[in-house]
């Protein structure tokens, strides 16, 4: 039986669901009325091995899935273009950085309020103050960086979508071949 990679990612889900619940009863409860306690442990131990039995099944599926895919990824280049999208996001937060930052003011403009807090008359909020009144704050970033980092960005983006349609189109369709243990355990589940 053969299924492709977005169907093996979604039954992925669903057998980590049925692990998670499967209960594996550790104890039985007896009272003095219980007529056959062998029988009540009897079964108790039968019901936990089979709950044990099952979750061991799931896992074996699970992971004999995870590996094909694993091999249909390298095979396919997926692996490739999950790097690529991963630099690409490491870039996209580089330039949004950029994009964002707080425009440097023009040179001229810092000059003259330096000069007019030189001319400004010492007064008491100065004594009191300090020099606290007298900074300027002002970005690094030039309106043409952030200009060129704002065109970069959709780019990137573009670029970025590219990979994610590649990605899909590989996902659908890439096939992994499923044993036959697998199937059955899928099939008992009702997974496929």
């Amino acid at each position: 039986m053969q299924i492709n990679l977005r169907k093996a990612a979604a039954i992925q889900a669903e057998i980590r669901k049925a692990i998670n619940s499967v209960k594996v009863e550790q104890t039985v409860s007896v009272t003095e009325f219980t007529a056959d306690v062998e029988g009540v442990l009897s079964k108790g131990e039968l019901e936990f091995n089979r709950a044990l039995e099952r979750k061991e099944d799931l896992n074996k599926a699970l992971f004999r899935i995870r590996a094909a895919v694993g091999r249909a990824n390298v095979e396919s280049g997926i692996n490739d273009i999950l790097a690529d999208i991963q630099l690409l996001d490491a870039q996209i937060a580089i330039e949004n950085t950029i994009a964002s930052a707080q425009v440097r003011k023009d040179v001229t403009e810092i000059n003259a309020r330096i000069v007019k807090f030189k001319q400004a008359p010492s007064n008491d909020r100065l004594a009191l103050y300090g020099d606290r009144y007298n900074n300027i704050e002002s970005g690094v970033v030039s309106e043409a960086a952030q200009a060129a980092a704002k065109a970069e960005l959709k780019i990137l983006k573009r670029d970025r979508q590219g990979l994610n349609d590649k990605l899909l189109q590989l996902n659908v369709n890439t096939l992994i071949q499923l044993s036959d243990p697998t199937k059955l355990t899928l099939q008992e589940e009702g997974l496929v």
